[in-house]
């Protein structure tokens, strides 16, 4: 098990694969290099064969700053194999979870540590810049604020944003992303997570840019989600007295159902969706 030094308060996870933008991946390095919490590392976890010209950003993160930390994968396994993989090495006492394509305010980490600290949470997210694949800013993703808020919403949408999430290294650890799936294994985790007793909550300001530009919401559709969405869905109507779960099946079966809608349709769905505006004191 590693050890925590006064370096490694912080663990950040941040997997890459074959098919991330090199330029998108160098920055959200970068992101991470400029963090006003500055006792951190950074695990890359090399999810298989990545090519030169992202091996060569990898090396070049790791050649700057002796923080970041390459851990490889001999062939694509997924984000769950490679998320474990990350938090089974972390030495800090929290980690922190960031996709390769998005981008980490520099005051993100410090502000979320304060939080987890003060409160005694399990979890925190927060709100995001949503941008597009050239880093413009489209809006702010608002998400339910407190944990109560948070429960409450989970069997209808994922509260908690993956590239969000700060957490305690052994609340993850003991609760890891399923490795079967290839998507809403986070949603997943948040789920059991809150069916255990844990505290989850975001903060009610945007701490990250999340990239959802071309192609996002084609990502969405299909067999395959709709199965695992439900599941999560229906496994979170657990949070809800026994009484109530049956008033919940329906709305939760029409959610998932949505994911096989055509992409078109699915975009309106998303659209209304997005309209739901969880302001700070609504959130609690």
């Amino acid at each position: 098990m590693p050890v925590e030094t006064p370096s490694t308060v912080v663990s950040v996870v941040l997997p890459v694969y074959a098919g991330d933008d090199p330029d998108q991946f160098e920055a959200a390095l970068a992101s991470v290099a400029g963090q006003t919490q500055t006792e951190l590392e950074c695990l890359i976890v090399v999810d298989g064969p990545i090519g030169a010209e992202l091996t060569a950003r990898l090396e070049g993160a790791v050649e700057r700053d002796g923080r970041f930390r390459a851990i490889r994968l001999a062939e694509n396994r997924g984000p769950g194999v490679a998320r474990n993989r990350g938090i089974a090495e972390a030495a800090g006492r929290y980690v922190a979870l960031l996709d390769a394509d998005d981008l980490a305010e520099p005051e993100r980490f410090a502000r979320q540590r304060a939080h987890i600290e003060a409160t005694g949470a399990t979890l925190v997210g927060s709100w995001y810049y949503r941008i597009g694949d050239a880093g413009d800013v489209r809006d702010v993703k608002r998400l339910p604020v407190s944990a109560a808020a948070v429960r409450r919403w989970m069997p209808l949408l994922d509260p908690i944003a993956n590239s969000t999430v700060f957490a305690r290294t052994d609340a993850l650890r003991a609760h890891p992303f399923r490795e079967d799936y290839r998507y809403g294994e986070d949603y997943d985790v948040w789920v059991r997570l809150a069916l255990a007793g844990h505290v989850l909550c975001n903060l009610p300001e945007p701490l990250v840019r999340l990239r959802v530009g071309s192609g996002f919401l084609d990502r969405r559709g299909g067999w395959s989600r709709f199965r695992t969405d439900l599941a999560n869905k229906m496994r979170a109507t657990g949070l809800y007295p026994v009484w109530a779960r049956p008033a919940l099946w329906p709305i939760v079966f029409g959610l998932a159902a949505c994911r096989l809608l055509p992409a078109p349709a699915l975009r309106t769905v998303y659209r209304i969706r997005d309209g739901l505006r969880f302001g700070a004191a609504a959130g609690r």
